[in-house]
């Protein structure tokens, strides 16, 4: 639940940013904090360094830190 918000933090307005935030805040609330934090993991697009997927190999993917992009945002 929590990953599908992911998509609302890069929105181009800030009020579906601050609601998808909310949102956020409330589906790790919600869950067994043991659960949810695989969820910031995702959010900050962390790789285990020893675990590396073998399409990697073939073809590159990008992680997007989506608690960077909260960060570097310009509004209030």
């Amino acid at each position: 639940m929590g990953r599908a918000l992911f998509t609302s933090f890069v929105h181009r307005h800030a009020r579906v940013r601050i609601a998808g935030l909310k949102a956020l805040f409330d589906v790790l609330l919600t869950g067994a904090w043991k659960n949810s934090v695989y969820v910031l993991e995702h959010m900050v697009g962390f790789r285990d360094p020893n675990v590396v997927p073998i399409k990697e190999f073939y073809a590159p993917t990008s992680k997007v830190n989506y608690m960077a992009m909260f960060i570097a945002d310009r509004s209030t």
